[in-house]
């Protein structure tokens, strides 16, 4: 369970790091650290990290948004589906 877990865990942090990665390199955020920031505020819908995307781009942290809430609810149910698997193999 907890292998099962980090791999999740690992897995958001690689999705952050890819909207944080665009971000910088589109020339959003300048700063790499800046654009972690604010992709790892918008991925867990925080939304408070104080930075805003210029003009037109300012909707893109709320796709992030949606995108972190979806794979968070995958993870949920994968979870789920996990512990119904091993709970079923116990019994």
């Amino acid at each position: 369970m907890v292998g099962i877990v980090a791999i999740m865990i690992v897995t958001h942090f690689v999705e952050i790091a890819i909207w944080g990665g665009f971000f910088l390199l589109s020339g959003m955020i300048p700063d790499a650290a800046l654009a972690m920031y604010f992709s790892i505020g918008s991925y867990t819908t925080l939304g408070a990290s104080g930075i805003s995307l210029p003009g037109h781009w300012r909707g893109l942290g709320g796709f992030e948004a949606m995108a972190g809430m979806l794979m968070f609810g995958w993870s949920t149910a994968m979870l789920a589906a996990v512990v119904l698997k091993v709970h079923n193999l116990d019994t």
